[in-house]
């Protein structure tokens, strides 16, 4: 088995405070409206866990065929500035992807700048770490959407 390595570096200025965002990149209600790679498809987190050293398994379906199963470990949590964790993404039990993915938050005036770095070594040839680009560059710009709307009271 041979893999194929990438690092991505994506940044958003988000509308909100990093006290709003943060909470966003952690609660599983958040994660599975945001954390999609595409706007067809669905994120359905099956146990979540969000402290250090704890998963996360989630579902990527579309149209109601599950595609693949993702593991998400918290590595590092310091709210409201950084987030660390590894990812594996499985088809049929058998890994295809791993990647250590670090958000760092800091603030600048009104907004939110986020960075995310992703490395990446893909057991499925050189199109997944495109693939992840893509990908998360969608679920940014959904997080970004959710992060700007007004808090409503409940």
């Amino acid at each position: 088995m041979s893999a194929d390595f990438g690092k991505l570096t994506l940044t958003r200025t988000i509308g909100c405070t990093p006290d709003r965002l943060f909470p966003l990149l952690t609660q599983p209600e958040a994660r599975a409206v945001w954390g999609t790679p595409s706007e067809t498809a669905v994120f359905d987190i099956l146990e979540s866990d969000p402290r250090p050293g704890v998963y996360e398994l989630a579902g990527c379906f579309r149209t109601l065929h599950l595609e693949c199963l993702s593991r998400t470990y918290f590595l590092v949590i310091d709210g409201p500035n950084c987030l660390i964790c590894s990812e594996t993404i499985f088809i049929e039990e058998a890994p295809i992807c791993v990647s250590l993915i670090t958000l760092e938050i800091s603030f600048s005036e009104r907004h939110s700048e986020l960075k995310v770095t992703v490395q990446v070594a893909s057991l499925c040839g050189p199109d997944m770490v495109s693939g992840y680009e893509t990908g998360w560059g969608t679920a940014l710009d959904k997080l970004a959407k959710m992060a700007e709307q007004p808090v409503t009271a409940h």
